[in-house]
């Protein structure tokens, strides 16, 4: 699975279905709400196979709400969702990062994650 659907798929339910964006929100998104960016895809490649159909991807999740202890809250849930889906074969969370978003008055905890996806490309 790619890491983009299992993200959907396990974060959906918490945030809803309209609060689940890849790379940008809609400016008239509603909070809470989740923006996931791809930062970094490593290829897996082996002499012999080549591209193996596997890939390590750093997986930055901003997480976006009024409340601080609802931003705290929705980290602590995405974080132990995530490590323990078992679409993908490995989801470990590196650090998370504090702001406060003036220009929306929201409170913004971002994640960072490494994911291991897995594609029907390789050999």
């Amino acid at each position: 699975m790619r890491v983009s659907e299992a993200i959907y798929k396990h974060l959906a339910p918490i945030f809803g279905e309209r609060q689940v964006w890849p790379n940008a929100a809609p400016e008239d998104a509603e909070y809470p709400m989740i923006i996931s960016v791809i930062a970094n895809r490593e290829l897996v490649n082996t002499l012999d196979c080549g591209y193996l159909g596997h890939a390590k991807c750093r997986v930055q999740l901003y997480i976006f709400a009024k409340e601080f202890e609802e931003c705290e809250a929705l980290r602590d849930k995405v974080i132990k969702i995530m490590t323990e889906q078992t679409d993908l074969p490995s989801c470990l969370p590196i650090s998370d990062n504090y702001q406060f978003e003036s220009t929306v008055q929201a409170h913004l905890i971002v994640v960072e994650f490494s994911m291991w996806e897995q594609t029907n490309n390789g050999q």
